[in-house]
């Protein structure tokens, strides 16, 4: 991982179309980014542009990333859909305090995020955390994310949670993409590279100080 403020991710990203052209071939029989473009996208810290640098991350300015997903969809348009989906949601990383994000995402820091902020799944209260389970949809770059960021419909004994004007209570969960199975859902003639496909996890038990 190169040092996040060391080179403009738009030039990053420009030096990028050769390997990304020699790659639609397979981004478009896989539904997926190759993983050499993955490897080469994360170098470049082209998946968590808007990071806080407090912890670690590029804090790219947005029209810096614009320019920089700009130069990513003048190639290939699911690239450059990946690159900003996946900067968007890893953002939230500033959610957390800044010791627990170094020390979550690891220093280089190094986060591939996916997510959904449709709450299609359920949250149960336990014991220092929640217990989480369900299928999220459209989850685009779920083949190559390393962390997933979902959100819940909060869950009592008498069903969902409401709050005070009747709306269900929901919260974000950060959760490895290690805890999840990916149903290859994505089947379509354009943008076929995203891989916005379903993801479904089980049971798992999320930290307090992972959720927000």
């Amino acid at each position: 991982m190169t040092d996040p403020k060391s080179k403009d991710p738009a030039a990053a990203a420009a030096a990028l179309a050769p390997q990304i052209r020699a790659a639609k071939g397979d981004i478009q029989f896989r539904s997926a980014l190759p993983n050499p473009l993955i490897e080469a996208m994360s170098e470049a810290n082209l998946f968590q542009l808007f990071v806080p640098g407090a912890i670690g991350g590029p804090q790219t300015d947005p029209i810096t990333a614009f320019r920089a997903v700009e130069e990513l969809s003048k190639v290939d348009g699911s690239v450059g859909w990946c690159s900003f989906v996946a900067s968007a949601i890893s953002m939230y990383a500033a959610w957390l305090p800044p010791e627990l994000a170094r020390d979550l995402f690891g220093q280089p820091i190094d986060i591939r995020a996916a997510g959904s902020f449709r709450p299609t799944a359920n949250a149960r209260h336990v014991a220092q955390g929640y217990q989480i389970g369900g299928r999220w949809n459209y989850v685009s770059g779920s083949d190559h994310a390393n962390w997933l960021i979902l959100n819940c419909n909060i869950l009592d004994d008498s069903g969902r949670l409401l709050d005070g004007q009747g709306h269900p209570v929901t919260r974000m969960m950060i959760v490895p993409r290690s805890a999840a199975v990916v149903e290859k859902t994505w089947s379509t003639m354009g943008m076929r590279g995203t891989g916005s496909n379903d993801v479904v996890i089980q049971k798992q038990f999320v930290p307090k100080e992972h959720t927000f």
